[in-house]
């Protein structure tokens, strides 16, 4: 099974759940996918695979992984044809709990 993370960028809070997800399907079955790589200007490190989003191997992970997590972006084009293909996709927002300003 291969597993697709995508944000906006990779991000240090968010890479605990990725590398714990890429040790549970293996790391050539998981890559990290942010339309930026950088954190605050700064490149974060990081032990699983990470690609911009304008990458073609990207492109096809997105339209092609068996999983796609998602937040922070609203893909719905991308989420829409990958249902139409029974691909899952799974969108998270921490906004939902935060309270109103």
């Amino acid at each position: 099974m291969r597993v697709v993370f995508y944000t906006n960028n990779v991000s240090p809070h968010q890479l605990p759940l990725a590398e714990e997800v890429a040790s549970r399907v293996g790391r050539e079955d998981f890559l990290y996918v942010g339309d930026e790589l950088e954190w605050r200007g700064k490149l974060v490190e990081t032990s699983v695979r990470t690609l911009r989003a304008d990458d073609a191997e990207a492109k096809e992970w997105l339209e092609n992984a068996d999983v796609m997590y998602t937040g922070g972006l609203r893909p719905i084009d991308l989420m829409e044809r990958r249902a139409k293909r029974g691909l899952k996709s799974l969108y998270y927002s921490e906004r939902w709990f935060k309270p109103v300003e």
